[in-house]
């Protein structure tokens, strides 16, 4: 326990000392893939890297433990007319877990104009990006690994690029769990004549579950082109099926709240399905505040079975 307790504090010194990785800053590009989507971690203020839920944006190993077929369609209303709508599925298999994502992103009231600074009508802009995931146990170990594909359009350019996430959670002990994960590791995306890095960034959370309706997790990340950021946040569960989070989040010198809530509904009335487990709908929602921008709404809805 005491040995695991200090590579994991290695790991967290490492991420949060490492200059050579912040040597980004200001030159990456597809920052779309730095929005989270899912409602439920970002209520707990966007700590999910030690978390087992069927999500692989925080850590592609969280899905490592799932033993129900899911699928959620999310959306996520940022500021200045910036939306980012994913869906995910997860499919346990018998030897290991599978998933995948798409997402896409898209900034609406951009206008074109020409050199002289008449309107030409609006830019058609848009970003995607499709993942697909694997995640397996190993004994106590748990990994996981991404490969993602990223496409942009700007006006009449097209971009593509291609990329990797890992990670791993460790169960120490029943009430204990350490993660850790990298993202976006791949080519660089070029539009026009302009070629760019993607937004790298390095992972480390741990979470406490001390009861088996409550959970507190804790993150920091090291994005190559911006500050360090930390995350911290709870949930507790009643009656199985509601669900309140909160949490805060701390990017350099901007810093928020957040809070939200689930509910899960049992859709007993679909008789025939792919499993014989019980099935359910799962509405989340988080709010983000923000001490410089607007505040950011998130949604989903999950059917699991």
């Amino acid at each position: 326990m005491k040995n695991v307790l200090k590579v994991f504090l290695l790991i967290t010194l490492f991420i949060y000392h490492l200059p050579v990785f912040a040597s980004d800053e200001g030159t990456t590009s597809a920052q779309f893939l730095k929005i989270p989507t899912n409602p439920k971690i970002e209520a707990m203020g966007g700590a999910g890297t030690s978390v087992f839920l069927d999500e692989i944006f925080y850590n592609p190993a969280s899905i490592s433990k799932l033993e129900k077929i899911s699928a959620r369609i999310g959306f996520t209303s940022w500021f200045e007319d910036i939306s980012k709508t994913n869906l995910i599925s997860v499919f346990p298999l018998r030897r290991f877990t599978i998933a995948t994502n798409l997402s896409y992103f898209t900034i609406g009231g951009l206008k074109k104009f020409d050199a002289s600074g008449n309107e030409q009508g609006g830019l058609n802009q848009w970003s995607a990006s499709f993942s697909f995931g694997i995640a397996k146990e190993f004994g106590n170990l748990c990994l996981g690994t991404v490969i993602k594909y990223i496409g942009e359009k700007i006006d009449t350019e097209n971009a593509n690029a291609f990329a990797i996430d890992a990670g791993l959670i460790l169960p120490v002990s029943r009430t204990l769990s350490l993660g850790a994960s990298m993202q976006n590791i791949g080519t660089k995306i070029k539009i026009a004549d302009v070629e760019s890095k993607l937004p790298q960034n390095l992972k480390a959370g741990l979470s406490l579950k001390p009861m088996d309706n409550l959970i507190f997790a804790f993150d920091m990340d090291k994005p190559s082109d911006g500050n360090t950021r930390q995350h911290f946040g709870g949930e507790i569960t009643f009656s199985e099926k509601y669900f309140m989070r909160a949490g805060f989040q701390k990017f350099g010198k901007v810093s928020g709240m957040t809070f939200g809530f689930g509910i899960k509904f049992a859709s007993s009335g679909w008789k025939e399905t792919l499993s014989k487990t019980e099935q359910n709908f799962i509405l989340d929602y988080s709010y983000q505040a923000n001490s410089e921008f607007d505040a950011i709404h998130r949604f989903s809805l999950t059917y699991e079975f």
